[in-house]
């Protein structure tokens, strides 16, 4: 007999067994973890500030994380059941753990290679002054060198040759600053030598007569 209903339990059992609901086929979601969304751009889940790969096929989709001691593990649930899609190291915050099954495999390996693109016009006629334009561009800003835009605008005033081989003479001493820019532009120039002017033309107009004299003179 029950202490506080004063009934026998076997006896009402049948009839307290209409009021219960019965269990869940699959456990509930929070013994999961926390639901995360992968990222779209990259298969990517964020946790505790730290970010934990998955496979690429996941991206976009609802993913649940939980900690295994010190692991942080990342399931799938779908109708046919629970999945493990990943299991890292537990990472430091505002950083990544990467796990390489599952690196993308339309993704170039090594690092990226970029070229600088012009956004106008000026910068456009910088880069077609030499192949070697782009290297300068590139290590002058890892460098953090400065007036950039105001070296580019000066080598483009300048003649192709001679703009091309400052860059080419800049990028051999390692120095891309606008003063040593406009050094290596003067020390390049080369100046074209005026026509040599005619002995008529040089000639004053108060002697311009006796020349005449003399070539009629010379004739006969």
């Amino acid at each position: 007999m029950h202490s506080g209903t004063g009934k026998i339990p076997s006896l009402v059992l049948p009839q307290e067994l209409t009021a219960f609901s019965s269990l869940p086929k699959n456990p509930y979601v929070a013994a999961y973890g926390v639901m995360r969304r992968v990222e779209v751009n990259m298969g990517i889940v964020r946790y505790r500030r730290c970010g934990y790969s998955v496979d690429p096929s996941l991206r976009g989709s609802t993913v649940y994380v939980r900690e295994d001691n010190d692991e942080v593990v990342i399931v799938t649930v779908t109708g046919s059941g629970v999945t493990e899609v990943a299991r890292h190291k537990r990472g430091e915050p505002y950083g990544y753990v990467i796990s390489d099954k599952h690196k993308d495999p339309s993704h170039p390996s090594g690092p990226l290679v970029r070229h600088p693109i012009p956004t106008n016009e000026t910068e456009g006629k910088f880069l077609g002054i030499t192949t070697e334009a782009g290297t300068w561009l590139e290590r002058a800003a890892s460098l953090g060198t400065k007036k950039i835009p105001d070296t580019i605008g000066v080598l483009v005033l300048a003649e192709t040759q001679i703009a091309k081989n400052a860059i080419t003479e800049s990028l051999a001493l390692g120095d891309f600053g606008y003063t040593t820019m406009n050094a290596l532009l003067a020390k390049t120039q080369q100046v074209t030598p005026a026509p040599a002017a005619r002995e008529v033309e040089s000639l004053g107009s108060s002697t311009l007569p006796y020349a005449k004299l003399k070539a009629v003179s010379a004739c006969r």
